[in-house]
């Protein structure tokens, strides 16, 4: 238990030495109020006499000049010129709610890292599920990013910005047979996944003819399928020791509700798995900073990238 959590603290601590003026270490901690309204009344509010501000700003410089494992790493790859001596950082909020507490560690550690080795952060929205994302939300955490005292690079990102591209590579998959659809239910797909300790069972329709998947895709694509009568999922392996290897879904259909971005341009949606690392890729970013809950999904956005490459 020891051990997992040093890299946790390692983190929390590589997160608290970056705000980007004095007044971060404040904002870090007021931007996880639940509520909206809290969270603007309380943005408004100056707590810190000068003195204090003086010491916080003192002690933020001088936890800069500590090394973490993070920065180690991004220390050596630089020193190696892995990336052509390159840094590009990013925070990639999903855009379905206001900013806790995780968000601003990420905020502080991704920009901060950019900021310490003259490097970029991008902003980027990971769009991917229309029901419960708003236009509200994609402002708020502009706003957010700007009153913890960073900026990022360029434009906003969304990965909405490559659904086309997105979507041209899954077709690409299906040609392949790296991928199928699957007419099962979501209660069947869930059953015959198997547990930590099972392993899952093939679909019946895994090894529908490639043609037939193609078809069904673009019948998907073109809004002619109901939403939950198929999914495409990527043909992995079913009894592998990682669950989300187990032929995770990469789109799903989902209509009637409009994006805060593409309307109802699209009736099918990546999946937030399909479009993550990619999207990282597309952008070139060289350090894809995440938290241990995402350890697992590691090995699926690589199997993505390698096969899209």
């Amino acid at each position: 238990a020891a051990a997992a959590a040093a890299p946790r603290q390692a983190a929390s601590a590589a997160a608290a030495w970056r705000g980007g003026a004095a007044a971060a270490s404040l904002g870090a901690v007021l931007v996880v109020c639940g509520r909206r309204s809290l969270h603007l009344r309380l943005r408004s509010v100056r707590v810190f006499s000068t003195q204090a501000a003086a010491k916080a700003q003192a002690a933020v410089l001088e936890t800069v000049e500590t090394s973490n494992f993070v920065e180690d790493i991004v220390a050596k790859d630089s020193s190696k010129g892995t990336y052509s001596g390159r840094v590009c950082t990013r925070f990639p909020p999903e855009p379905n709610g206001y900013l806790h507490i995780g968000h601003a560690k990420s905020i502080c550690l991704n920009f901060g890292i950019a900021r310490k080795f003259s490097g970029t952060c991008n902003l980027r929205f990971d769009d991917t599920n229309p029901a419960s994302e708003k236009q509200e939300y994609i402002d708020s955490i502009k706003e957010d990013v700007r009153w913890l005292g960073f900026e990022w690079d360029g434009p906003a990102h969304y990965a909405s910005d490559y659904f086309g591209k997105l979507y041209e590579w899954a077709k690409m998959f299906v040609e392949k047979d790296w991928a199928y659809i699957d007419e099962l239910t979501a209660e069947e797909i869930s059953e015959y996944r198997g547990s930590l300790t099972r392993p899952g069972k093939d679909s019946p329709y895994r090894n529908r003819p490639i043609e037939e998947s193609l078809a069904l895709l673009e019948k998907m694509r073109a809004g002619e399928v109901e939403a939950g009568k198929a999914v495409l999922r990527a043909k992995i392996d079913m009894a592998h020791n990682n669950v989300i290897m187990r032929d995770p879904i990469m789109y799903r259909i989902v209509k009637d509700t409009p994006h805060p971005r593409t309307g109802t341009d699209w009736p099918i949606y990546p999946s937030y798995d399909w479009a993550h690392g990619l999207s990282d890729a597309i952008e070139q970013v060289t350090h894809s900073v995440c938290t241990l809950e995402f350890n697992m999904h590691n090995e699926l956005y690589d199997w993505f990238n390698e096969r899209v490459k």
